[in-house]
């Protein structure tokens, strides 16, 4: 209060860069408008009916194997591990990010038990109890991976590889795992229930691979909303210099 000096320019030019704030403003909430329908959209169940199918009322038990975590996979344990050698397990959690991993951990014996590791090419983890029934896409190719005891693993069996998009399972059916979800604060997910009532359509890879385009092409759309926010958020940040 007692040492900064300012400039203050005329009322004219005071409005002038008010009203740049302002377009700046009205610009940030045309942006979350479009970002909460894109959002809505990727995040709502999808109707859609297939020209053609190669399977009707399809019980999931008959496509789909799943793999258990394992009990006693902690972060203490993970970490008392860290100077043993040997081939690495990347571990996941319930979460459902990419960024989520716990860290890794070499083929070993917990309470007793050897290591379950998931090795196929790709598989679908499954929240199992927090936020049950999220699911999200795990890739093998690069890197094989294990769960502890807060998700679940399903993969497609042998004799259906090649039938079952699994991006496009995840998009199509990612509700009906929510229906295996119990509604308390600390949900549960019902494996059981899943794999014993759980049927499913399968249309053909082509119409699978056109489902996951259109798809693709809103989840582009909202990257380049969410950078174009974070631009002009920058940019409203900036001390403005104005030559009047």
């Amino acid at each position: 209060m007692k040492n900064a000096l300012i400039d203050i320019p005329t009322e004219d030019t005071q409005l002038k860069l008010a009203n740049i704030y302002d377009q700046i403003l009205c610009y940030l909430e045309k942006l979350q408008t479009i970002k909460t329908r894109i959002n809505n959209l990727l995040s709502c169940e999808i109707i859609k009916e297939y020209n053609s199918y190669l399977y009707t009322n399809k019980p999931i038990s008959e496509m789909f194997n799943c793999m258990s975590g394992n009990s006693g996979l902690t972060e203490e344990c993970i970490y008392s591990k860290l100077q043993v050698s040997g081939k690495k397990y990347t571990v996941l959690s319930g979460a459902t990010t990419q960024e989520s991993s716990l860290g890794e951990i070499p083929m070993c014996i917990i309470n007793g038990k050897k290591l379950k590791v998931f090795e196929q090419d790709e598989g679908i983890l499954v929240t199992r109890k927090g936020k049950a029934g999220e699911i999200r896409y795990i890739n093998n190719i690069k890197k094989n991976h294990t769960i502890n005891d807060d998700a679940y693993i399903i993969y497609v069996k042998d004799s259906y590889k090649g039938l079952i998009n699994l991006k496009w399972f995840i998009i199509q059916y990612k509700k009906l795992f929510k229906e295996y979800a119990s509604s308390s604060d600390n949900g549960t997910w019902n494996k059981t229930g899943f794999f014993n009532y759980a049927v499913i359509d399968i249309p053909t890879h082509n119409e699978q691979i056109e489902l996951i385009k259109k798809y693709e092409e809103v989840e582009q759309l909202q990257s380049k909303i969410l950078r174009i926010e974070y631009e002009i958020k920058e940019l409203a940040k900036r001390e403005i210099f104005y030559d009047d």
